[in-house]
């Protein structure tokens, strides 16, 4: 007598005596998947965690970027609004030297009319004590 114990794919033959012995394998066998599925598990639950933490890890590092992103904005904006102020400045401090020139140049003319009008003094009062004393 045989009995077909499916291995593979295809059947194969074994005498009554041996199926005894394969019962056994196959108890060790269901055993042995039995390991093997649990392990399987718990190492899908490993993966799970480690996924949700690195999803986790993820969401804070997209948090970060979009934060670093939202200074790096203000900070753009205050330095556009800084060199604004800084090329105004600039036209000013250029205004200011063209009107310290002109201001300059004005005096340096003063000073010379001032010394051409005291010298015309000098003579003017020269002239008049000589009139006084003649």
């Amino acid at each position: 007598m045989s009995i077909e114990i499916g291995k593979t794919i295809h059947a194969v033959p074994v005498r009554t005596s041996d199926a005894l012995g394969a019962a056994d394998c196959a108890t060790d066998a269901v055993a042995s998947n039995t390991a093997r599925i649990h392990q399987l598990e718990e190492r899908c639950l490993l993966l799970e965690r480690e996924h949700a933490r690195a999803v986790e890890e993820s969401i804070q590092w997209q948090l970060r970027t979009a934060e670093s992103l939202q200074l790096k904005s203000s900070a753009e904006v205050e330095l556009a609004i800084a060199r604004a102020e800084l090329h105004s400045a600039q036209d000013v401090i250029q205004e200011l030297r063209c009107q310290l020139a002109a201001s300059s140049s004005t005096v340096q003319e003063s000073a010379v009319l001032k010394a051409y009008s005291a010298n015309e003094v000098d003579l003017i009062l020269g002239h008049s004590q000589k009139v006084r004393l003649r």
